[in-house]
């Protein structure tokens, strides 16, 4: 009776990059600042999924350092509809490697999925991502 159910939710776990402990590594963050230019990165990067990229706000950045040395980003952004109205703020997440060829996107979380990384992140609590 709940075979299904289960199942969908697992296979939507599993798709939304949410990992179990042995596919993936704890590591403990520091609320670290956000330079200008990976601010930028990443308005660009989610403005380009938007209906009008150019109509994008963005509000509450909050960035973490990991142990890795990725910075995590979690923040609200806003966009129009198709009738040219706002939606409402809707929270995101992002994980950047800092690298000598650049930044390279990680990981990528909105809504709900956002909630848990970025409600670690601000708890410090350790926070499970995948291993690479």
């Amino acid at each position: 009776m709940f075979g299904k159910p289960i199942a969908s939710l697992c296979v939507m776990l599993a798709q939304s990059g949410c990992v179990t402990s042995g596919t993936g590594v704890e590591v403990m963050s520091q609320s670290t600042p956000l330079s200008t230019s990976l601010r930028l990165e990443t308005e660009e990067t989610l403005s380009r999924g938007l209906f009008d990229p150019e109509a994008a706000r963005f509000r509450d950045w909050r960035a973490y350092r990991l142990e890795n040395g990725d910075i995590s980003i979690c923040s609200e952004y806003n966009g129009l509809n198709r009738y040219g109205a706002y939606v409402g703020y809707d929270l995101f997440y992002v994980r950047w490697r800092q690298g000598a060829g650049g930044n390279e996107l990680k990981s990528i979380k909105f809504g709900i999925e956002a909630r848990y990384p970025c409600g670690d992140l601000a708890a410090s609590r350790p926070l499970l991502i995948r291993a690479d």
